[in-house]
């Protein structure tokens, strides 16, 4: 889990030391995420806290279940969103194959490919 020792405000960035791939993983932040990441209370070492001191936010079930409701996307999963996304990103960057966009979603090249 994300903790604030691992976010360069300045520089834009989340710096993960392990990830899904047991390698180090950058996250870019646009403005905006960092706007939404300064109204986050800061509770504890991690980036987003849990329902118990200390522990991260583990389960975002709730939270989108109430954020589809509130869209009027009552059957979209989440995993949805991201092969949607790729589906959009690659041809707006100029991306010609999987392994582009699968690099930068922390997936690695031997799945990309």
């Amino acid at each position: 889990a994300a903790q604030l020792s691992h976010l360069y405000r300045q520089r834009k960035i989340i710096r993960l030391p392990d990830s899904k791939t047991n390698e180090p993983r950058t996250i870019h932040l646009s403005d905006a995420a960092l706007e939404v990441l300064d109204g986050v209370p800061r509770i504890g070492p991690y980036i987003i806290a849990g329902a118990l001191p200390g522990e991260p936010y583990k389960n975002l079930t709730r939270a989108w279940a109430i954020a589809r409701e509130y869209a009027g996307l009552n059957d979209v999963r989440l995993h949805d969103l991201r092969h949607s996304s790729g589906s959009w990103i690659i041809p707006a960057v100029g991306g010609d194959r999987p392994c582009f966009l699968g690099n930068r979603a922390g997936v690695s090249t031997s799945l990309a490919e």
